[in-house]
């Protein structure tokens, strides 16, 4: 039996300006903007953050869409976060096999606030609870056969109150969200002979998930025209606060920017402001339900091919549940299937001294599910999972590890990966029947409301072709039965993709990083103290790169932690 107790505090990840994309008519693709767009980068320093005078001065010059006015600053972000847990294990030996019953419980508390150039403020307050049990009969031997049989049940129940704000809507949420899966597996092992295997397993997966949702869309809308060159005729007009409610919104605005006073009725504009922007809001009702049962298998062959050397085979399915998205003309999604091919070679050398395997591996997906930044069907950003179509991934794994002597243990690891999106079209609404196309290296075409964007072809998001790891322990004993053991490891990564939208900027390039730690320990591990450090060389390593073309165009990127180190300690009883 095992608990857990975790507290996360502090501020979060933030993301760092890289500049801007304006829109450029019959402007010729570059090294830094796709057709009909031009990049201006700007220049605030090493992970600048938006927060810094010069970050927020920057994000001040930018015109918000539909608002058509200036941002006012983004709301500092927090983190109070609190999870618990148990978790239980209970065997018994019968005279068919041995029962384990596996149970478990969770909850958390979430109170979070993010930031960034497409939302002033993401303001979520959460509770939820998971409850889940496992049994399974691992059954004795009949022969050449091994069995065996089992369930899961889980049950999730989340109530949240969420605010979203974009500068010109506010969305508020008010939602309850059910999930309870079950599942039923089993699985059977033929002993061809004492050196070749073959299995055979199956699994059937139900979920039943429920949504039901209040929201209040409140908008900001300019009623100036543009008349160029002046894009921002509602410039000096506010923003609209954050707040987790529509009284609370109300509070927040100073009664001298609703000189009629707050709209009575939803639907119904008011002044707001002295600048030309009016503010209304939408009230909307969610009642969905997702009922949907999958059956996925696996077959898989291994043969002892040697004393020391085992091969394997494997073809097998999955499959992972859809859900819901409270996004406007996307509030579901599909699941995802997956269907993969994998042999390999597993193998133990020189007296175990050394370890050597490589795993060759065919993915092909259906449905991919993405989760990204975008526009919903009325043109406001939002952040929602949706279907991306087919895909397909490849690749070689090789990993060993070498032992040197006495207490030295080098390990290293090389992965080549192909992946392809085979079908990956999805929609951008044309607001206003403008003719802006998207800003995209993927083509697209106009079809009158909507661009119909074509990524086919493309890599996967964060998808290196090739990845090399390398590390080193050394291990001493300092007698009175305590040890030292000194880790070194280091990683290598091809440049990836990091963005949704293909942009050149949104390639991470080429990375390295180290991470290095030394423990002191008991020689049966029963305590260990360790201090470590990760990004031992303090490097900028890109991780996500998000364009806005709400919030002034604008490109921003989140980075890896930079050099952070700490002392842990653990103690077994």
């Amino acid at each position: 039996m095992s608990a857990d107790y975790a507290h996360i505090g502090g501020q979060g990840p933030g993301a760092s300006f890289e500049g801007a994309f304006s829109f450029a008519p019959a402007a010729p693709a570059s090294a830094t903007a796709p057709a009909n767009y031009v990049f201006t980068p700007v220049s605030l320093g090493e992970r600048p953050g938006m927060f810094t005078p010069a970050a927020r001065a920057y994000f001040a010059t930018r015109v918000n869409a539909g608002a058509f006015n200036n941002p006012a600053p983004i709301d500092t972000q927090f983190i109070d976060n609190t999870t618990w847990g148990t978790h239980a294990e209970a065997n018994l030996v019968t005279g068919i096999g041995t029962f384990t019953l596996v149970p478990a419980y969770r909850a958390g508390t979430v109170n979070n606030r993010f930031s960034g150039p497409a939302f002033r403020a993401g303001w979520s307050v959460e509770n939820g609870h998971q409850a889940s049990v496992e049994a399974r009969l691992d059954g004795k031997r009949l022969g050449p056969i091994e069995w065996l049989i089992g369930g899961i049940y889980f049950d999730e129940t989340i109530s949240a109150n969420a605010a979203f704000n974009q500068y010109t809507v506010e969305n508020i949420q008010n939602l309850s969200v059910s999930n309870k899966s079950w599942a039923g597996f089993g699985r059977l092992t033929f002993h061809l002979s004492d050196a070749f295997r073959l299995t055979g397993g199956l699994r059937y997966t139900k979920d039943d998930k429920s949504l039901t949702a209040n929201t209040i869309a409140v908008v900001n809308q300019c009623t100036r025209p543009i008349v160029p060159p002046n894009f921002a005729p509602c410039a000096g007009g506010p923003s609209l606060p954050s707040a987790l409610s529509l009284a609370d919104l109300q509070q927040a605005i100073p009664a001298s920017d609703l000189p009629a006073g707050f709209p009575a009725a939803p639907f119904t504009a008011a002044p707001y402001g002295t600048f030309g922007n009016v503010i209304l809001y939408v009230p909307a009702a969610y009642n969905s339900n997702f009922n949907k049962g999958e059956a996925t298998f696996r077959l898989a062959a291994e043969a002892d091919l040697f004393e020391n050397s085992l091969g394997y085979a494997s073809y097998e399915t999955g499959y992972r549940s859809g859900g819901f998205n409270l996004t406007f003309g996307k509030e579901t999604y599909a699941p995802e299937t997956i269907q993969a091919f994998t042999v390999g070679l597993k193998n133990r050398l020189l007296d175990n001294r050394v370890l050597l395997n490589i795993e060759g591996f065919y993915w092909r997906y259906r449905n991919q599910q993405l989760a990204h930044l975008g526009l919903d069907a009325r043109g406001a950003s939002s952040f929602f999972t949706e279907n991306i179509g087919r895909s397909t991934i490849w690749g070689i794994d090789v990993d060993g590890a070498l032992k040197v002597g006495s207490g030295t243990v080098l390990t290293g690891a090389v992965q080549y990966l192909n992946t392809k999106t085979d079908n990956f079209i999805y929609t951008e609404p044309d607001s206003g029947n403008s003719g802006i196309p998207p800003a995209t290296t993927c083509p697209s075409v106009d079809s009158g409301a909507f661009f119909t964007v074509n990524c086919s072809g493309k890599p996967l998001l964060n998808s290196p072709k090739l990845s090399i790891n390398a590390g080193l322990e050394q291990t001493f004993e300092l007698g009175s039965g305590h040890k030292l053991i000194f880790n070194l490891n280091g990683r290598y990564r091809s440049n990836r993709i990091i963005g949704f939208d293909n942009l050149p900027q949104q390639n991470s390039g080429d990375t390295f990083e180290a991470d290095a730690s030394l423990q002191l320990a008991q020689i049966d591990d029963r305590w260990a103290v360790t201090a470590w450090i990760r990004n031992l060389t303090d490097e900028r390593i890109p991780t996500l790169s998000q364009y806005n073309s709400i919030s002034g165009g604008v490109l921003n990127t989140v980075y890896q932690p930079p050099r952070t180190y700490g002392v842990k300690g653990s103690f077994k009883f």
